[in-house]
């Protein structure tokens, strides 16, 4: 099963780590925070991420569950809505790999 930091790592590819970190809005150490596993990105720069990466590191992949205040909170920030069920099928559907 893929960690959304070895997502994040794989999606960035030969792209520079400051040039990733200056589109979600954070700092290069922030970023590589990130890819090692060290931290986890707040609720908006997840949102960022997938959709930077066209939904290769989604959201709910930050989450050791889609919380019913993490489904509310990327609701209101990405401008799109998403209910429980979807949240816990994307949430399954990355536990699974």
């Amino acid at each position: 099963m893929t960690t959304p930091h070895e997502a994040l790592r794989a999606w960035r590819g030969e792209r520079t780590v400051v040039s990733c970190a200056a589109l979600v809005g954070v700092k290069h150490p922030t970023w590589l925070d990130w890819e090692a596993g060290k931290k986890r990105p707040r609720i908006e720069h997840a949102i960022e991420i997938e959709k930077l990466t066209e939904g290769a590191v989604p959201v709910v992949g930050w989450t050791d569950n889609a919380s019913p205040r993490l489904v509310q909170e990327a609701d209101e920030l990405s401008g799109q809505t998403i209910d429980k069920e979807e949240a816990d099928r994307l949430a399954a559907k990355v536990r699974k790999g």
